[in-house]
């Protein structure tokens, strides 16, 4: 059946980090806040869909949306809480993991949420129909059609620093390498391995799902934040099988 209809519900969900997404994509379930459930409950029992945009707090972009699949608090299986405990589960189904820059969407707004810019969106936030037929068609186009999306501007490179004076031998003479220089090298070594790690992050259109979910699973939030940073305009991230 098709989702998104005039009568779709569409909200904004965030998440305090990236491992609750995944783990809501591989249990295909998700807990909200208490506040959030009435209104979720409500939409889902007089909307023939409820959509749910995803963004993890701090990434500076959405990550996909999914789809209702239960009341809340009524899943199919209660057999499993990947949640621990937060909130009341209910089922929903992933129609699409992808990271959407927050630049992609900085002139849609939500006159829901006083008609500011739906990336200020908070957790359970409802968005218009149009709105987020809109974000959704986006987040559908930045995985079918990048090459539509503009680049992001290259930051210019710093201007080169003058070398100091007594790298002329001008100065004093060199000191001995102290104990200090064996715990740099070994900082450049794992800074050299962890960039060898974000050179192999598998391609959205080429890896499977479980090898993307295995790669971003293997980063710490600090380093997903700092590989988003870096790849994200070529590499937007995990996106569902075809």
């Amino acid at each position: 059946a098709e989702v998104h209809t005039d009568s779709t519900k569409y909200f904004v969900i965030t998440s305090n980090s990236k491992e609750n997404v995944v783990r809501s994509v591989r249990h295909g379930l998700w807990a909200t806040q208490r506040k959030n459930e009435r209104a979720l409950d409500d939409a889902f029992r007089c909307s023939p869909a409820v959509v749910l945009v995803f963004s993890v707090n701090r990434s500076d972009a959405f990550q996909g949306y999914a789809v209702m699949r239960s009341p809340i608090g009524r899943p199919r299986s209660r057999s499993h809480d990947p949640f621990n405990g937060f909130g009341r589960l209910f089922d929903v189904e992933w129609l699409k993991l992808h990271d959407l820059p927050y630049r992609e969407v900085q002139n849609v707004r939500n006159p829901l949420h006083g008609d500011r810019p739906v990336q200020f969106s908070r957790d359970g936030q409802e968005l218009t129909n149009s709105v987020g037929r809109r974000l959704c068609a986006i987040i559908d186009r930045h995985i079918d059609e990048p090459a539509s999306f503009p680049k992001p501007e290259a930051q210019e490179a710093p201007p080169p620093q003058r070398s100091p004076l007594y790298s002329l031998n001008l100065g004093p003479p060199s000191i001995p390498p102290a104990v200090g220089s064996r715990s740099r090298s070994r900082s450049r070594g794992r800074r050299r391995k962890r960039e060898k790690k974000y050179r192999k992050a598998p391609h959205p259109l080429e890896a499977s799902f479980e090898q993307q979910l295995e790669f971003f699973m293997g980063l710490e939030y600090d380093d997903y934040v700092e590989w988003f940073a870096r790849f994200a305009a070529f590499s937007p991230g995990p996106t569902t099988p075809p």
